[in-house]
């Protein structure tokens, strides 16, 4: 029998180059596995957006409390709250100024007033040109202490033109019919009738009444009372 001697196949060396590689193969298996990947994350983006709603974007509501603007820019500011004693009471109507409460009953003119003084009535003319503003009031004490009303200085008086011209009244009001005597005090918690006379120019338009509760203790002052007499004065007789 023949040996048969068969040619060693030779080892194929460690660092031999392999075959040549196709490009376009490779080219198309790397845009068939992005196509894949880009497929795959669609698909899981739709189903994820069907299958759970995104949530609400919760919006903050806020109430815009600006005060708008007029045509000019201006910020309009607020109206002004009416104060009493700038626009003064009526007569009838009581007024204040700190403890002291007055109400102006009747406002007369007058040419002549009577006084009396120990027992003896004088009659006191306003001369010419001039004419008596007559004031009846009712002033009522709320302070902590008593009042002369006619010979003491516990409420600060002046009657007032269209001018802001202010009258002092007439001296010695205690010899007035009807008035408190020299110091009579009024005690806390009481009222009495007071009359206060103005002599002023015949012409004058009167218009108002000023009252101010004095109190020199106090650290501060009492704010005025304003009564509007004008209309009282002009018709009084």
């Amino acid at each position: 029998m023949t040996d048969v001697q068969h040619d060693a196949i030779p080892a194929k060396p460690q660092n031999a180059p392999g075959p040549p590689r196709n490009p376009w193969k490779t080219a198309t298996v790397c845009l068939a596995a992005a196509l894949t990947a880009t497929s795959g994350g669609l698909v899981y983006t739709l189903v994820s957006d069907q299958g759970a709603a995104a949530p609400e974007a919760s919006a903050s509501v806020r109430e815009d409390t600006r005060t708008p603007a007029t045509p000019d820019g201006d910020v309009p500011s607020a109206a002004p709250s009416p104060s009493p004693s700038a626009a003064g009471s009526a007569v009838g109507t009581e007024a204040r100024s700190g403890g002291a409460y007055v109400t102006v009953t009747k406002v007369t003119r007058a040419d002549s007033i009577k006084q009396t003084d120990q027992g003896e009535t004088a009659t006191v003319k306003a001369g010419d040109g001039a004419v008596f503003i007559v004031l009846d009031t009712m002033v009522r004490n709320e302070t902590k202490a008593s009042m002369d009303l006619t010979c003491g200085y516990p409420v600060a008086n002046s009657l007032i033109d269209d001018q802001g011209r202010r009258y002092d009244a007439i001296k010695d009001l205690y010899k007035l019919q009807g008035n408190p005597e020299c110091n009579d005090q009024l005690q806390p918690g009481f009222k009495n009738g007071m009359q206060y006379v103005y002599r002023v120019p015949a012409g004058a338009r009167i218009v108002s009444w000023k009252f101010q509760e004095v109190d020199f203790s106090a650290a501060e002052e009492a704010a005025a009372g304003l009564v509007q007499v004008g209309e009282a004065a002009a018709q009084g007789a």
